[in-house]
């Protein structure tokens, strides 16, 4: 990487790491763009050139958030020990985490964006469906090749069902404070059960 190149890297940090630290403790509505600017250090007119709007700032800070979390489901994927709920269960529970770790509130607002059909909100929405269902078909490809889950189940199909249900889910658990996480987790532990669980071959204890 050129010189350039690491301070334009810098600069972009630099920008999300400010913005981040504003819009929590802020707010969304309340952290500005010029307030970002001058806790970035930088001027008003070199965070446009980065980021024109607000939207695209949040963009890129959930967008990493998927990107970090991606690598820890991938983690959890080579650990797998053939029980497929179990790990569906771990990806779920790193799926909340991303949301975690912002407010939920700014997860509400990409999802009314996207909505909206805000271009703005559809690069999350995109990082986050393409990771979702890799997984699911890697979790599931990989469950079959082992002798885990029946070897006649369409994995494609399956990995289909589970990312709508899950994309159900997580939409209502952003959309609904109301809604605890280890409810959420419940109602799809049930859900997951429900549909694997009769595919799922029982090849009892090693002899």
């Amino acid at each position: 990487m050129s010189l350039r190149e690491q301070k334009k890297a810098r600069a972009r940090r630099d920008i999300l790491t400010a913005a981040s630290t504003l819009i929590n403790a802020l707010g969304y509505e309340r952290a500005k763009m010029r307030d970002i600017a001058a806790a970035a250090q930088i001027s008003y007119q070199t965070l446009y050139n980065y980021f024109p709007t607000k939207a695209l700032i949040l963009q890129a800070i959930l967008t990493e958030d998927v990107a970090q979390t991606r690598s820890e489901i991938d983690a959890l994927l080579n650990r797998y020990d053939g029980d497929v709920l179990k790990a569906l269960d771990g990806i779920n529970q790193l799926r909340l985490d991303i949301i975690s770790h912002h407010d939920r509130n700014l997860w509400r607002i990409i999802v009314i964006d996207f909505f909206r059909e805000q271009p703005e909100a559809g690069g999350v929405f995109q990082a986050i469906d393409q990771a979702a269902h890799r997984v699911l078909e890697d979790l599931f490809n990989t469950a079959q090749l082992a002798g885990d889950l029946d070897a006649n189940v369409d994995t494609g199909l399956l990995a289909d069902t589970v990312f709508a249900i899950n994309q159900w889910a997580t939409t209502n658990y952003v959309m609904d404070p109301a809604i605890g996480r280890e409810t959420l987790l419940d109602h799809l532990r049930t859900q997951h059960a429900l549909l694997v669980g009769p595919y799922l071959v029982n090849r009892g204890p090693a002899p």
